[in-house]
């Protein structure tokens, strides 16, 4: 049975808290390892993300302070993801870009490329 807080605050699932702490682990591994360039598991990622959205859904203490706090946080964080993860793709195309155009200019007699 969960009591409230001293504070009024209702107290959470202790297994909910624990999964939001992991997903927000995963999330900050996923940006290392993009920050690294090393490949990412989005999918993972996101059955995570999904478990924990579903498991908060069926938790009787929808109002849970503690919760509330871990989801804003893990938005940002996915927030923060989201604009590496374009921002590394473009850097990607970008890249893959000057080496067709260089392997272009040296296929039609351009001589040698610029770097």
């Amino acid at each position: 049975m969960n009591l409230p807080h001293a504070s009024g605050a209702i107290p959470c699932d202790d297994s909910i808290i624990e999964e939001a702490k992991k997903t927000s682990s995963l999330i900050a591994a996923s940006r290392q390892h993009l920050a690294e360039s090393k490949s990412v598991d989005l999918g993972a990622l996101e059955v995570r993300v999904r478990n924990l959205c579903n498991n908060i859904r069926s938790a009787p203490n929808k109002s849970c302070e503690d919760v509330k706090s871990i989801i804003c946080s893990i938005m940002e964080d996915l927030n923060q993801l989201e604009l590496e993860v374009v921002a590394h793709r473009q850097e990607v195309i970008s890249r893959q870009n000057k080496i067709s155009q260089r392997g272009a200019t040296l296929a039609y007699g351009g001589g040698m490329a610029k770097a």
